[in-house]
């Protein structure tokens, strides 16, 4: 069998910008690190000398707390995460209603060959991967709903808040229309199970979305991970208060288009833009923006305002 190889420029299915870092555009080299099969040994020595025993200790106790309904959890993983030798290979995703989008998988299966190639060099370290799940996502019609053969089922209701915080309240039904789908196809019960054991068996989505990727990857060692925890919120504290105070991520963004504008010699469209304040407040009404005003902080569409020392204090409480 001839293959023939095509430069992803002959494509035209990539934006020039992603073309050129997948091209290893020389103007490019200062605004990524370099695509490799092997780890970086200065930026895991960075990582090595980031986190402390403590740090390290707190990660394993929340793991254990959040698999602890879950039967064969990779406690192995969790042990391996309390060594200094140890680091993650990590992607996020938003808790897609039975996964979504195929990308859901890939980027798992990315991670996971990944820490499985790295692993195998034997250079000292273990590395272990890891699924973030996006849980403190408030965009629910992004993830209600998957396509199978053309067509897409959707779990219809008010939903509001963070998604991970979501009952599972009407999934049941989700359920009947999913077995009416699949008939008598290969797998279909095995599937009709699958999704009943997450969904219609536990009572929040970030529970569900655990279940779901242990049952398809905790096999191979995959750590999923949920950040909607105070522990980890916790250590968060030091960033969420340098953005309060100093706007690091809009003057961040802002510095690197500036610099990457002047190194591609040309506009880019940009994709996000921060805004002065990027962080969000979540109380019982659910999850809104936090925005500056004239006196101080407000949280949009509340009544719900603070000075820039009371917000400092709501984040370290």
């Amino acid at each position: 069998m001839q293959i023939h190889r095509l430069p992803h420029t002959t494509t035209q299915r990539l934006p020039d910008l992603a073309s050129r870092v997948v091209s290893a555009d020389p103007a490019l080299a200062g605004f990524y690190r370099p695509f490799a099969n092997q780890p970086d040994a200065v930026h895991v020595q960075q990582k090595e000398k980031r986190f402390t025993a403590q740090q390290r200790l707190t990660l394993k106790e929340v793991l254990t707390a959040q698999y602890k309904h879950i039967s064969n959890a990779p406690t192995n993983q969790f042990e391996s995460l309390l060594s200094s030798k140890t680091f993650t290979i990590t992607t996020g995703h938003q808790l897609n209603l039975f996964t979504g989008p195929l990308y859901f998988l890939y980027k798992i299966i990315d991670v996971i060959k990944i820490a499985n190639q790295w692993n195998a060099l034997q250079d000292g370290n273990t590395y272990v991967p890891v699924y973030w799940m996006a849980s403190e996502d408030h965009d629910f019609k992004e993830i209600n709903h998957f396509s199978v053969n053309g067509q897409t089922i959707h779990w219809s209701r008010q939903q509001h808040g963070p998604v991970g915080r979501l009952s599972t309240e009407g999934l049941d039904q989700v359920l009947k229309v999913w077995k009416q789908h699949l008939g008598d196809r290969p797998h279909a019960e095995e599937l009709q199970d699958l999704f009943a054991q997450s969904y219609v068996a536990h009572s929040n989505l970030a529970d569900a979305t655990r279940y779901l990727a242990h049952q398809l990857f905790g096999r191979y060692g995959l750590v999923i991970i949920d950040g909607d925890t105070p522990q980890l919120k916790k250590e968060f504290v030091p960033y969420l208060q340098r953005e309060c105070e100093e706007e690091l991520i809009q003057k961040g963004s802002q510095t690197t288009v500036e610099k990457l504008n002047n190194a591609l010699q040309t506009k880019i469209k940009v994709q996000v833009n921060p805004r002065n304040i990027n962080l969000f407040y979540m109380g019982e009404s659910g999850r809104q923006r936090i925005e500056k005003t004239t006196t101080g902080y407000g949280v949009v569409d509340t009544v719900i305002s603070f000075s820039k020392k009371e917000l400092i204090k709501e984040i370290k409480s």
